[in-house]
């Protein structure tokens, strides 16, 4: 099963709503810090028998146009990758059949770039996330580059991940059900403030924040704060390096 949404050239559609815009916002940001020529993200559910998809890709029309006409779907081997077992996935290490080396050569000739990288977070149990991002340099640069910049592409794949979770996932707060408050009370405990701190910041009793930290580790499952605010980072609904 696979869901597509497509942004063409980092514009929103006509319809698009504010949780796109969220994203879209996200994918621009990696664009300008990667230098990346498009940005797109792809989910893989692996719980259920046959792996549920979805991807938000940067893509012109043009090209998905063109993709979908040709059937490439049926021989993508991006589509076939077990992301559960790789952190990273450089493409062009999986161009090897006739087929799939079309889909490479029909990627140059629209001009969409001569190398992609795929880099894989942990969104859930059995749900990962492929941050891909598509370059045109020349394979003579290329392994430098990547290997150059692996530590900064992993953290804008984390973020990405973080950026999904906030903006549509059901395995983020919608699972959780934390409110607006609850997480405020998180942060502010995750930067080191006092209880009687985040009263005086939120303009709130202090027994009210420790009733929302209190309910916060109970919808959490989490036995203490350090805990909760771990779990809150780790399914993308808290960013300590933000402010809420």
């Amino acid at each position: 099963m696979i869901g597509i949404k497509v942004y063409p050239n980092f514009t929103l559609q006509p319809r698009a709503t504010r949780k796109d815009r969220e994203l879209l916002e996200s994918f621009t940001a990696v664009k300008e810090v990667t230098q990346a020529q498009y940005v797109n993200f792809a989910v893989y559910d692996y719980s259920a028998s046959n792996v549920k998809m979805e991807h938000y890709l940067t893509y012109p029309m043009e090209w998905i146009t063109h993709y979908v006409k040709h059937s490439f779907m049926e021989f993508d081997p991006l589509l076939t990758v077990d992301y559960r077992r790789v952190s990273f996935v450089d493409w062009k290490d999986l161009w090897r059949s006739e087929d799939e080396c079309r889909i490479s050569s029909a990627f140059q000739d629209f001009g969409i770039g001569g190398n992609g990288l795929s880099l894989i977070s942990h969104l859930d149990h059995q749900v990962f996330g492929a941050l891909s991002l598509v370059y045109d340099r020349s394979f003579k640069n290329w392994n430098s580059y990547r290997d150059r910049n692996m530590e900064l592409l992993r953290f804008q794949s984390e973020r990405i991940g973080k950026s999904y979770l906030r903006s549509f996932s059901k395995f983020g707060q919608n699972k959780y059900k934390l409110t607006k408050r609850e997480l405020e009370c998180l942060h502010w405990v995750a930067v080191g403030k006092t209880d009687a701190q985040i009263a005086l910041l939120m303009g709130i009793g202090r027994w009210t924040v420790v009733g929302h930290i209190k309910s916060a580790k109970y919808k959490l499952d989490c036995p203490n704060r350090p805990a909760a605010i771990a779990r809150a980072v780790s399914k993308g609904l808290l960013d300590i390096y933000e402010p809420v």
